[in-house]
């Protein structure tokens, strides 16, 4: 539905916001540690990765995870070939992220309480993309 409203919308950007778990990891969220987890985003090569590498400056620095990173192709970060939020829309600049982890205590709290400051870097690297 959301790829849907972006194609019909002619959006230029499509950047989905999701939180990431990461599957099978050992331990409960009060032991996790952050050294996995930090924002992902996850892009098609043919997008370009400026807008990617735009959102996780920003994020970089204020998500607790300590892995920040964008990646292509789509399956070098998840079990996937394609995501229909990546390969399925028209825009020329996109970036699917995974924004933290909330399967760690840290992460599922900056989600919670931080996601204004989150909002606005994302923003500003979206505002840069286009020149703002």
């Amino acid at each position: 539905e959301n790829t849907t409203r972006s194609n019909g919308w002619g959006s230029d950007a499509h950047v989905p916001l999701h939180s990431n778990a990461f599957g099978s990891a050992p331990g409960t969220c009060t032991s996790r540690t952050g050294g996995s987890r930090g924002t992902v985003q996850i892009y098609n090569q043919g997008d370009g990765s400026v807008l990617p590498t735009r959102l996780k400056n920003q994020l970089d620095g204020i998500t607790p995870g300590g892995n920040d990173k964008t990646c292509t192709p789509i399956s070098e970060c998840t079990p996937f070939d394609c995501v229909v939020e990546l390969c399925g829309i028209s825009a020329a600049a996109a970036s699917y992220s995974e924004t933290e982890f909330h399967d760690w205590d840290n992460g599922t709290k900056f989600l919670v309480n931080d996601d204004i400051d989150a909002g606005v870097k994302i923003a500003t690297a979206i505002d840069n993309h286009y020149g703002g």
